[in-house]
């Protein structure tokens, strides 16, 4: 897109260490904005993500959920229908996301959880590729995350709405717990989510009556 388009809102969603959705205070909708010239390991299936797809969507999720921001939408990009699909194409706008001062990409990069990305189209670049280039140097000689010699931690979770064993299992931990703390991965309807709960290691349902 030509210029930048700019916009304040509240960070709505993390999907990845490279994508997050806002609900923009000017149009009371909420947008999802991928960070422009950097990328995160894709988080694919929950089950199966990438080495450090899983630290790099914490990592936002800790710090920046909830918060308000700063949006300037650099450029965007069709993409192309799949083969045999009808409809508009899917636009992917790329963005430069602030709290305050803080550059969201940059500090995703800082902490190892993605590299800088070039692009081969005219005007896809970020205005803020410095500060990005020298986190991603800032993350190399600290040996962070991608750069490091460990490797990236195992994070396995069971899905109990496909594992009965399992469920049953589960059923009889909090049975025995107070109380436990879960993230909400996703939400259904007003009253029903899916939540991720750690000290179980698994996936639940959950419904609030």
């Amino acid at each position: 897109g030509a210029g930048v388009q700019a916009f304040e809102g509240k960070l709505l969603d993390i999907h990845s260490g490279d994508s997050v959705t806002i609900l923009r205070s000017d149009k009371n909708i909420e947008q999802r904005v991928f960070f422009s010239s950097m990328r995160a390991p894709s988080m694919q299936v929950q089950d199966d993500p990438l080495p450090w797809a899983w630290e790099a969507r914490e990592y936002l999720r800790k710090n920046y959920l909830g918060k308000k921001v700063a949006v300037e939408i650099e450029y965007s990009r069709e993409m192309p229908l799949k083969e045999g699909f009808t409809g508009p194409p899917k636009i992917m706008d790329f963005a430069t996301v602030f709290l305050g001062k803080k550059n969201l990409g940059a500090e995703v990069l800082k902490n190892g959880f993605g590299n800088i990305m070039f692009s081969k189209q005219d005007g896809e670049m970020s205005k803020y590729f410095d500060e990005l280039s020298d986190a991603e140097a800032e993350a190399k000689q600290a040996k962070k995350g991608l750069w490091g010699i460990k490797p990236a931690p195992k994070h396995k979770y069971f899905d109990l709405l496909k594992n009965h064993k399992q469920a049953k299992v589960f059923q009889e931990y909090i049975q025995m717990e107070k109380s436990l703390t879960g993230v909400v991965e996703y939400c259904f309807s007003a009253n029903k989510f899916k939540l991720r709960v750690n000290e179980g290691n698994c996936y639940c349902s959950f419904f609030c009556h």
